[in-house]
């Protein structure tokens, strides 16, 4: 991989120098485990320990001669140990040594991803914690749906990721594996005893069977692991980035002090490292289908996989180590926009709330079909002409045969959209105490543990709170309007709770005014001046003799007056209060009362 994409543990695993350094630990292993046999005299390897190094320059220069890597390392070694080098390379095969110590090198780049990945799991479960009740809205097929949280979101893909880190460990331990078995696999020159003592020493497991090489599946299953883990992470960047459009602007990147987004633009800032992820994700995918290629070689072995392998494998653990290391960086220090997200839900005009309102409908018996019908069409209108969507609910006589006001207004809440953010967390491992399907209350959030406490139930409306008062009763549309009429409006009996804006329901009288009234219009003769009108005779004067009227202490004191029989009236009565206790919060649904 090019320098630019490079992190330094990586350059460092997959050097020339750390190469032939896997190769010669393996050829002392081998010599060790020669000597535990009793094949080579006693004392060999320790002489042999000391005095085997080499010099990249070194094996270069025979690498010109001899056109053979293996062949070239063995020469540049034996001139450093001297007579001891006899014994150096010893029954084996180049593959012996080259499969073996790229497992030592696969292992170790291995280990190092999935460390990474171990580092963003622990980043999505932080980030998932801290936006789990940050309502947004979800979107299918790019268009809204229903809402969700950012927490939810997240939880996706940290289970995702928890089956990348399993597959990665998995085919870690795969590819984790060397032989030491001989020229075709056969050990006709090294025991199996050797190939033991040798993988144990170094710390892997030897292959139950192999040709002159380990088989390439497993190579392969490492590289889908990384393509699929790749995957993962361009999902993850897709999705921000269109979080991130001008028109959506809910997610942005980090942007550092001093960064530039355009050489032309000062104004843009763009998602350039997510889409930096994006590219070389893509990489990985490719590199994937060439180690499948790898898989048929002839016979025992021919060295078609080789030239690829050199190329694929490090580039793709070392792409997979640096788009992990940006993915961290661009998590840890996202700018989550919440007001945003506020704004986008609310454009769609409440009609995220179809599914919520046609299910209610069905439960109140009308058939799918029939409720479909009636939600897509004020649907559509409120997509042509940008109506509130649940005004035209409102005025469609359809579904206000079926649902009334109070029952609407009750499918228009977010709320029943995230009450199982919790749950979900939970079942993927976010939050601790999830067991057999059910969340416990050891795992439960701070809201969930409150929400699990028996509560004082919400104060009920005013007319709720008498006894005797219903705060709902249909009206008996059988009964005649003159019997309607004669019920008692004052009184405290059930049939008196039926919503005031029923139709049949004569309205309770009026408090008697206390107030002056207005002066009497009199009629005057064409041409008469109004300053000779006859003025109204008010009953506390007469002529120009002041008011008999005491002086009120507060102008005001005969509006407060009328005021305080007026609420007198309506405690009395619950009626008024009752639909003001329904309709709290929600000025915009007050029902407006005929005159």
């Amino acid at each position: 991989m090019i320098e630019r994409y490079t992190r330094t543990n990586m350059k460092r695993i997959f050097s020339e120098q750390n190469k032939f350094k896997c190769w010669l630990d393996v050829e002392l292993a081998a010599i060790n485990g020669w000597e535990s046999l009793g094949r080579i005299p006693k004392g060999t390897y320790s002489r042999i320990k000391k005095k085997a190094k080499f010099t990249l320059r070194g094996i270069q220069e025979v690498e010109k001669v001899t056109n053979h890597d293996v062949v070239a390392f063995t020469t540049e070694v034996a001139k450093h140990v001297g007579e001891d080098s006899k014994w150096i390379h010893l029954g084996l095969t180049s593959n012996d040594i080259v499969d073996t110590a790229q497992a030592l090198i696969l292992k170790e780049a291995s280990d190092a991803v999935i460390g990474e990945v171990e580092s963003l799991i622990k980043v999505l479960k932080d980030l998932a914690l801290k936006h789990k009740d940050t309502i947004m809205m979800g979107r299918t097929h790019g268009v809204h749906a229903e809402p969700t949280t950012f927490g939810i979101k997240i939880a996706v893909w940290y289970d995702e990721m928890q089956r990348n880190l399993a597959r990665l460990k998995d085919a870690r331990d795969g590819v984790a594996v060397g032989k030491m078995s001989g020229a075709v696999g056969n050990f006709a020159h090294c025991p199996p005893a050797l190939e033991e003592t040798v993988m144990r020493d170094l710390g892997i497991k030897p292959a139950p069977a192999s040709s002159q090489v380990v088989q390439r599946d497993r190579h392969a299953t490492l590289m889908f692991s990384l393509a699929v883990l790749g995957g993962t992470l361009e999902k993850i960047a897709v999705t921000l980035r269109g979080l991130q459009r001008s028109e959506i602007a809910e997610i942005l990147e980090p942007f550092a002090r001093g960064q530039k987004g355009s050489s032309a633009m000062p104004h843009k800032r763009n998602p350039i490292t997510l889409e930096r992820i994006t590219g070389l994700s893509r990489l990985l995918r490719g590199n994937a289908l060439a180690a499948c290629e790898n898989q048929a070689l002839w016979d025992e072995r021919d060295i078609s996989h080789s030239s690829v392998e050199r190329v694929i494998l490090a580039d793709s653990l070392t792409t997979a180590d640096y788009i992990l290391d940006k993915m961290i960086f661009i998590l840890r220090n996202l700018d989550v926009n919440t007001r945003r997200m506020e704004e986008n839900i609310r454009a769609t005009k409440g009609l995220h709330f179809s599914q919520t309102v046609l299910l209610k409908l069905i439960e109140k018996g009308l058939m799918r079909e029939k409720a479909y019908e009636i939600i897509q069409r004020n649907a559509m209108k409120t997509h042509t002409d940008d109506s509130p969507f649940y005004d035209n609910l409102l005025k469609d006589s359809d579904l206000i045969g079926v649902l009334d006001r109070n029952e609407l207004a009750e499918c228009f809440s977010n709320r029943h959209f995230t009450r199982y953010a919790d749950y979900i967390l939970a079942r993927v491992g976010i939050i601790e105490g999830f067991k057999d399907g059910k969340l416990t209350p050891h795992g439960e959030s701070r809201r969930s543990k409150q929400e699990a406490k028996p509560s004082a139930p919400r104060p009920a409306p005013a007319a709720a709170r008498r006894k005797e008062i219903v705060p709902y009763k249909p009206v008996d549309r059988s009964l005649p309007k003159r019997e309607d009429a004669k019920r008692p409006v004052a009184g405290v009996r059930d049939e008196e709770a039926a919503d005031l804006s029923e139709p049949n329901r004569e309205r309770p009288p009026e408090p008697r005014r206390t107030t002056r009234r207005k002066p009497a219009r009199t009629r005057t003769s064409p041409g008469t001046s109004t300053k000779h009108q006859r003025q109204p005779v008010d009953k506390h004067r007469s002529g120009n003799e002041p008011s008999k009227r005491p002086p009120a202490e507060n102008p005001a004191e005969g509006n407060n007056r009328e005021s305080q029989q007026f609420d007198d009236w309506r405690k009395s009565t619950g009626r008024r209060s009752a639909v003001d206790a329904n309709f709290k919060g929600m000025p915009n649904l007050r029902p407006k009362r005929k005159r």
